[in-house]
């Protein structure tokens, strides 16, 4: 007789006791930015807030992080990037227990390397996370079915950059753009990659022109964080533009002086 197989996909506010597990908060948001000099010594914190009626074990690990346009994100070992700085971040202590609806503190310090050719942003994770594994909740099951457990575990993932003084080249690259319908909707996707020395978090937008080059509208994508070496994916909107012949001035505005464009056709067709 063939075998049913059911799957159990739990999250953990579902399999935890009153969601203590999916109830901490990183107070002050997921990023620590600081501006370093060559052999310097930051000191700062991490305050990790419980807002569930138990306490809660937290373990702190670091990790790489890259990403790409296409979805891909990377954690790897720490200090793998050339430009991380996982190594020079120490964290004290590398596990807390936050009581319930109180907060706990985790201090690091960041120990910058004394080398003066250094340039640019650099960059690693902090993962905290619950020590103690997810309870999964008992499953019956018939004769002829095989119950899969699978046991998720909720993270945050605080960044953590450090930029060497106002050093480090800017500049991106246009790799990739598409014209995308679906379901009523239509985007201008636009990849870009930060093929400089710094982080960026440039303003995006297309500047729309008809074929006989009337201008028919301005359409802005989300901010997104571009690293060194990674990638996004920005989407624009153009959903209003009728069918037709257009061209596109693709801005990236990274502040200050550090503005790129780039130039494209493509037709939007007739509905069929």
């Amino acid at each position: 007789m063939k075998k049913l197989l059911t799957i159990l996909l739990l999250a953990c506010t579902a399999v935890m006791p009153n969601g203590a597990y999916a109830s901490f908060t990183v107070v002050g948001g997921l990023t620590r930015e600081l501006t370093v000099e060559p052999g310097a010594v930051e000191e700062g914190r991490i305050i990790v807030r419980n807002r569930a009626g138990e306490p809660i074990e937290l373990r702190l690990y670091q990790t790489d992080y890259t990403f790409t346009a296409g979805g891909r994100s990377s954690y790897d070992e720490p200090g793998t990037l050339k430009r991380s700085n996982a190594l020079w971040v120490e964290l004290t202590p590398k596990q807390i227990t936050v009581p319930a609806g109180g907060t706990e503190s985790v201090f690091f310090s960041v120990t910058v390397p004394d080398e003066p050719d250094m340039r640019g942003t650099y960059w690693s994770m902090v993962m905290i996370e619950p020590v103690r594994p997810e309870e999964l909740a008992p499953v019956e099951t018939g004769e002829d079915e095989v119950a899969v457990g699978i046991r998720t575990r909720t993270r945050h993932a605080l960044q953590v950059m450090t930029h060497i003084g106002g050093t480090g080249k800017v500049a991106v690259d246009f790799i990739g753009r598409r014209l995308v319908a679906d379901k009523g909707r239509r985007e201008l996707q636009v990849d870009i990659e930060n093929t400089g020395e710094r982080y960026l978090r440039p303003n995006v937008w297309v500047q729309m022109h008809d074929a006989g080059g009337m201008n028919v509208g301005r359409f802005d994508a989300r901010r997104r964080r571009i690293y060194p070496g990674t990638s996004a994916r920005y989407v624009m909107d153009i959903t209003e533009l009728p069918p037709g012949e257009y061209n596109a001035m693709v801005i990236a505005d990274a502040g200050d002086d550090n503005v790129f464009g780039a130039r494209y056709s493509f037709s939007i067709p007739e509905p069929e």
